[in-house]
């Protein structure tokens, strides 16, 4: 006997009771949660970095802050660094998001008077007594890893994005081992080693460094420093060795009898010059070469907490292009177009930065602990210009 299909009961499994009003409805066990639908996970995006400053309103900053570090003998440089940085940060963005830099002028004050108590105590040991310049130079050299070191805590412990603090949580005791114990090796290897060196602070500073409680990863190899940096190395030598050609003919000539010796003189001038302008292109082709391709590489080996990456697109020849006309500029104004050179060079930097975000990840990120930096380090750097990286 065949069973007959049924009509489909429409009382069957009715429960009338989610159609009742929620006051009717009735009650559930205590803690009880209703299902919820998965989340939604995003797909990372990819964020162009910009920069929104204008050379003529950072201009107007720079010449007030000139203008009151010399009636003020010095005293207010602090407070016009801070303004300088808090403008490039603040027109910094990344997505919908700028930077902030939030560190106390008064801090940076008590870095620079003991920075410039050493340089005029330096100063003063030609004029008295050799020995206390190279007491001044060597008590330098013993706490040039100690300054680094706190240079670099003190820029990222006041640096921000989204109201959240970078942080870095290196040890003296590696700063030490990388800018002190290393370049010891570097004549001992005719400077074969520095390639490397410049890896393990590279390693250094990104492996230590963290946005809130998640730190950065970086990936790269020794190895890969080293292309860069010996074809500037080649660039370099060659520059210098026309330099000498450049100098010594016009000499030759003029010995041998082939030309007048005012005629000679002008020669040697010109060639000088010429000479000169050459060596000066050289090694700005060089150090341009480095940054771009050590640049490309170390952010593509680098990442947020795994979930967020970066990428480059640096250029040799734009950036080249950037170096040598903004030198021109800054020496033919006599240091007026400066202002103009900083945020062209800055926006080349930041607008060539790509990074790709997991906005749920990057949500995740909290504030970390962290306490007030002295700012001794970081005035040093600034003092001696020395890029920390």
């Amino acid at each position: 006997m065949t069973d007959e299909p049924t009509e489909p009961n429409p009382e069957e499994n009715y429960d009338e009771s989610r159609w009742a009003p929620p006051d009717m409805r009735p009650e559930q066990p205590s803690g009880y949660t209703p299902p919820q639908p998965p989340p939604i996970k995003q797909a990372p995006e990819t964020f162009r970095m910009s920069f929104t400053g204008e050379a003529g309103e950072y201009f107007r900053i720079w010449i007030v802050n000139l203008f009151l570090t010399i009636v003020t003998l010095g005293i207010y440089l602090p407070w016009a660094i801070v303004r300088q940085r808090k403008y490039l940060y603040a027109n910094t963005w990344l997505g919908e998001d700028s930077f902030g830099f939030h560190a106390n002028p008064v801090a940076l004050l008590k870095g620079y008077l003991i920075v410039f108590a050493g340089a005029i105590l330096y100063s003063a040991g030609a004029y008295f007594n050799p020995l206390i310049s190279v007491g001044v130079f060597v008590v330098f050299v013993a706490l040039f890893p100690f300054l680094i070191w706190n240079a670099i805590r003190f820029r990222s412990r006041n640096s921000s994005y989204r109201n959240i603090r970078f942080n870095f949580q290196g040890t003296l005791g590696v700063s030490y081992q990388r800018y002190l114990l290393w370049p010891i090796l570097v004549p001992f290897t005719f400077g074969l080693i520095f390639p490397y060196i410049a890896f393990l602070r590279r390693e250094y500073l990104l492996n230590n460094l963290h946005f809130g409680n998640q730190g950065f990863e970086f990936r790269g190899e020794g190895g890969r420093f080293y292309p860069p940096y010996l074809i500037a190395f080649g660039i370099g030598f060659a520059a210098y060795i026309l330099f000498i050609i450049l100098i010594m003919i016009p000499v030759g000539i003029v010995e041998l009898g082939g030309l007048s010796e005012n005629t000679g003189i002008i020669l040697m001038t010109v060639s000088m010059i010429v000479g000169y302008l050459l060596l000066l292109f050289g090694a700005a082709f060089a150090k341009v070469l480095v940054y771009v391709q050590i640049q490309n590489y170390t952010w593509t080996v680098t990442n947020l907490g795994g979930h967020t990456t970066f990428q480059s697109e640096y250029n040799i020849k734009d950036l080249l292009r950037i170096e040598v006309t903004n030198g021109l500029a800054i020496f033919f104004s006599l240091g007026l177009a400066l202002p103009w050179a900083t945020i062209r060079k800055h926006k080349y930097i930041t607008e060539n930065l790509l990074v790709t975000l997991d906005e749920q990840e990057l949500n995740k990120v909290i504030q970390s602990s962290q306490g007030e930096e002295a700012a001794l380090g970081d005035a040093a750097a600034d003092y001696l210009d020395f890029d920390i990286g």
